[in-house]
């Protein structure tokens, strides 16, 4: 579940959805915390590295 949490602010946050502002998830502190979360992640740091 954190994955897909982290995966939709990252798209959300990325600001490539039309009519919807980068900061969308801005006052979700909690929200960002998973995001940032998974992001440090070794494991998925390394996946990115890869690309």
């Amino acid at each position: 579940m954190d994955l897909k949490i982290h995966m939709a602010v990252r798209w959300f946050s990325g600001g490539n959805v039309d009519h919807i502002p980068a900061t969308i998830f801005a006052g979700y502190p909690r929200l960002i915390g998973v995001h940032d979360a998974v992001r440090d992640h070794s494991g998925v740091r390394s996946w990115y590295a890869r690309s």
